[in-house]
C-alpha cells in the first residue's frame, strides 16, 4: 500500500472512531436534557469545589477548541460558525463533529 492509500485508510479508521464517539456522546446528552434543563445542568456542575472546576476545564477547553476551529476553518475556506454553535449548546458535540467534517488536503495532512 502507498503512503497515500496508508494515510487515507488512517483517516478513515479516526473519522469512525470520531463518529462512534460523537454518537455516544449525543446519545448521554441527549439523556442528560431529558432529564434536566439547561440551568439545572450548570446548576449540578458548579455545586461544589470539584464539579466547580471540571466545569470551568470544560468551558476552557471548548474556548481554545473554537478558536482552533476558527483559524482552521479559514485556512480550509469554511464556516466555522455551525460548530461554535453547537459547541456553545452541545459541547464536545461540536469540535467532534468539525474533526469528521474538516476537509482533508495536502497542507492539512502535514499539520
Amino acid at each position: 500500500m502507498t503512503k497515500s492509500g496508508e494515510r487515507s485508510t488512517f483517516t478513515s479508521v479516526v473519522r469512525m472512531v470520531l463518529a462512534a464517539v460523537l454518537a455516544g456522546f449525543v446519545a448521554l446528552t441527549v439523556r442528560v436534557l431529558i432529564e434536566q434543563s439547561y440551568a439545572e445542568f450548570v446548576e449540578t456542575a458548579t455545586a461544589n469545589a470539584a464539579t466547580g472546576l471540571l466545569f470551568l476545564d470544560l468551558v476552557v477547553f471548548l474556548g481554545m477548541a473554537c478558536v482552533w476551529m476558527i483559524q482552521d476553518a479559514r485556512r480550509h475556506g469554511i464556516a466555522a460558525w455551525p460548530f461554535v454553535a453547537l459547541s456553545a449548546a452541545f459541547g464536545a458535540a461540536g469540535p467532534l463533529l468539525y474533526l469528521i467534517r474538516r476537509p482533508r488536503t495536502a497542507a492539512s495532512r502535514v499539520a
